[in-house]
């Protein structure tokens, strides 16, 4: 099970009551409405930052095991080379306690 790197939570966006006092109550809303959406897009580009680290070290990974890939990759074919040059009537092999019998 993977462990969290992260952890993105919403906030909350206003707790901002309204004021009591004979001031307009449609500029207060306006007013928190803003407020909110400020917050909001705050918010919104805090987890479009994640989301790029998040991509970033996904590529990260993707190319670390793309060159572990490439090197396994290499190896295999330099085994294959070796073992398509080795003649096996020529090589000598083991036989249970016997030790080495040439054949």
């Amino acid at each position: 099970m993977p462990f969290a790197k992260r952890i993105v939570e919403p906030q909350l966006l206003c707790r901002h009551q309204i004021p009591n006092d004979e001031g307009l109550l449609f500029e207060d809303l306006c007013a928190i409405s803003n407020v909110v959406l400020s917050r909001t897009l705050r918010q919104l580009s805090d987890l479009a930052r994640h989301a790029c680290s998040l991509f970033q070290e996904l590529e990260n990974d993707i190319i670390n095991t793309n060159q572990r890939v490439w090197v396994l990759q290499n190896k295999i074919g330099q085994i294959q080379q070796t073992a398509s040059a080795l003649d096996p009537k020529k090589e000598a092999v083991l036989l249970c306690s016997f030790g080495l019998v040439e054949i």
